[in-house]
């Protein structure tokens, strides 16, 4: 039964899918985010980070009103792991109209109850990301949403 909760989380994760170089620790890791300097990409990282490290209210202010529903389902399933990302970096792969699309590499590396780590491969996501008011906000996965 665990073992199908551990899938169901990775797979709640992986739904919805598919500048100057900076380095950005993570507040309760060693590992280290890289990505190009842009709004856009500082946001996929901050989201990714406050995702493992499970700061709800950090997470819950940068995601826009239209995807706060999933962005915190999608956090809330995280609340029984322990993550950490591994090899993090973000780059822009295009735009959608208004929407900056970002493309990240590496992984979330997630433990359910001292089983096998399991890497969750960031790739197969697009994260959508958009200026409102002045702040980047994440709003969505998906190239075409």
């Amino acid at each position: 039964m665990m073992k199908v909760i551990f899938f169901l989380l990775i797979a709640i994760a992986l739904a919805g899918c598919g500048g100057q170089s900076t380095t950005t620790p993570t507040s309760e890791s060693t590992e280290t985010v890289t990505s190009t300097d842009s709004g856009a990409t500082q946001v996929v990282e901050q989201y990714l980070t406050l995702l493992v490290n499970k700061d709800e209210t950090g997470f819950s202010q940068i995601l826009c009103p239209a995807y706060e529903g999933y962005g915190m389902r999608e956090f809330r399933s995280f609340g029984a792991v322990d993550a950490s990302l591994n090899n993090v970096s973000c780059v822009e792969d295009g735009a959608d109209g208004d929407t900056t699309l970002v493309l990240c590499t590496g992984t979330i590396d997630v433990v359910y109850q001292g089983e096998d780590t399991r890497g969750i491969d960031l790739s197969r996501e697009v994260y959508r990301a958009v200026q409102e008011d002045g702040q980047w906000k994440v709003c969505g996965k998906g190239a075409g949403e």
